[in-house]
């Protein structure tokens, strides 16, 4: 008997031996722990925030600046370095105008030379 047909013999023998089942079900207990897990819910000061940053980001005026938005209590907190004023102003309309905002604290600075 040649290599070959020793190869073919034994790859059959492999392939009669094992036989598939149908996949196995999920344990009901498990299955039943996942339907009650809370989901995911935002507190309104990581909504407050999340909102701020999609805007800014969004907005092609403030490309390549790095602003850091931070929310406690709905009181929203920018930090970072702009380069001009009318970013600044822009920055904090963006913030003061969502939803559920109470106050802005305006820590941008403005980096023009």
């Amino acid at each position: 008997m040649d290599d070959l047909s020793a190869e073919f013999t034994m790859s059959d023998y492999i392939a009669d031996s094992f036989t598939l089942s149908p996949p196995a079900r999920m344990p009901d207990n498990i299955a039943k722990a996942r339907e009650l897990e809370p989901p995911v819910v935002l507190t309104q000061d990581e909504q407050i925030r999340n909102t701020v940053l999609q805007r800014l980001s969004a907005d092609p005026y403030f490309k390549g600046f790095d602003i850091e938005v931070e929310s406690k209590r709905c009181i929203v907190v920018l930090k970072g370095q702009l380069g001009s004023y009318d970013q600044i102003a822009c920055a904090y309309r963006h913030a003061v105008t969502v939803e559920g905002v109470k106050a802005v604290y305006n820590g941008l600075v403005c980096n023009y030379h």
